[in-house]
């Protein structure tokens, strides 16, 4: 819920009921950006990088929080609507891990 980026899908609230976890999420209409991929015939240069792009900055982002996402890959970046290519964000947080920036070269594990 603390991570407010563009790009990183929105977690509005959770309930606990017992056996069950419910997130409420943010709607994300346009599929995972794979299936956008395996379904164009042509996915240049262009498009990867603008996608790359919008990543880097999100990743960047979450690192700053100390919090790294451990399972990028195209099924886990959501597109916003079906007809863009372009506007994705990161989502699947399972396997998330909380760090901490002891120096330069030293990363401290808080969770995982």
């Amino acid at each position: 819920q603390q991570l407010h980026h563009p790009n990183i899908i929105h977690l509005y609230d959770f309930f606990d009921e017992g056996d069950f976890y419910y997130l409420v999420m943010e709607n994300m209409t346009g599929g995972e950006l794979f299936d956008r991929i395996v379904a164009k015939e042509c996915y240049n240069e262009k498009e990867a990088r603008n996608v790359c792009r919008i990543m880097f900055d999100a990743l960047n982002f979450m690192h700053k929080q100390g919090i790294a996402h451990r399972d990028l890959k195209p099924e886990n970046l959501r597109l916003v609507d079906e007809g863009n290519d372009i506007v994705i964000k990161i989502g699947d947080f399972g396997t998330f891990a909380l760090f901490v920036l002891c120096s330069s070269w030293d990363i401290k594990l808080l969770f995982s």
